[in-house]
């Protein structure tokens, strides 16, 4: 899922909810900050854990970014659906939101052991759009 299909189902479901048909929950803009804010306490949460364990653990760039980010686009979105049902997935996407800003910013740097992050060519990525 790229960036710009998290930030499609988010207009679909939160400033048009009856194009989906979907009956949304009280406070539902409440929840999705919550959603974002959660999603970004356990990514950096994540990052600080791994980058402390990293020596005493042996641990290689690949090693270290594969414990940090999860497959949550293919793995998390249809499991939510399926057992929460539709209208949940939005919170789905924040977290993948944030995400996929972290795989192309923080989880590069760690592959390609560069510490500089260019945010425009971040940003134009094909994945990113």
């Amino acid at each position: 899922m790229t960036l710009f299909a998290c930030v499609e189902q988010y207009y679909l479901t939160l400033v048009s909810p009856a194009a989906t048909g979907l009956v949304l929950p009280e406070g539902v803009y409440l929840l999705t900050s919550l959603a974002l804010v959660a999603g970004l306490v356990i990514q950096l949460a994540l990052v600080l854990v791994i980058t402390l364990l990293k020596k005493p653990l042996g641990l290689e760039p690949v090693e270290q970014t594969s414990i940090i980010y999860s497959n949550s686009g293919n793995l998390i979105i249809p499991l939510v659906s399926a057992l929460l049902g539709p209208e949940w997935i939005v919170y789905t996407c924040a977290f993948t939101c944030v995400q996929i800003v972290l795989h192309w910013s923080h989880c590069k740097s760690v592959i390609c052991n560069d510490v500089h992050i260019d945010v425009k060519k971040m940003l134009l990525n094909v994945n990113m759009i």
